[in-house]
């Protein structure tokens, strides 16, 4: 079997607390069971819509059946990070500098190196 491995603890668990430790050993036979069908039908939802294209976009059926996940575990949206940010000022200046660095990488790296590969 594997060693057990700690996850990262959640924002503002201190570090003296175990209890935000989870080892591989501490899931039941249920939640892997659980887990291991989430994935298979998340992988048969993708491979029916972009191999057979028996079903409309996948992001849409993917995005409900995670949150059913989420909210059937306890978790909600606060266990899978989504929650309200500290600063929202800090929040809006990465969100700025991502859509920056974005459109300045598709402007200059990734139109002209496809421009060449057309000319």
């Amino acid at each position: 079997m594997y060693p057990p491995r700690p996850c990262h603890p959640p924002t503002g668990a201190k570090e003296s607390n175990p209890g935000w430790v989870m080892t591989r050993s501490e899931l039941s036979a249920q939640s892997r069971l659980l887990s291991t069908a989430e994935f298979v039908a998340g992988a048969a939802i993708v491979i029916a819509y972009n191999v057979f294209h028996r079903l409309w976009n996948e992001v849409y059926i993917l995005f409900v059946a995670g949150w059913i996940s989420l909210w059937w575990r306890n978790g909600g949206w606060k266990a899978a990070g989504f929650t309200v940010p500290r600063s929202w000022w800090k929040t809006i200046a990465i969100a700025a500098t991502a859509a920056a660095v974005l459109q300045l990488g598709s402007e200059l790296v990734s139109r002209p190196a496809g421009q060449s590969h057309l000319a």
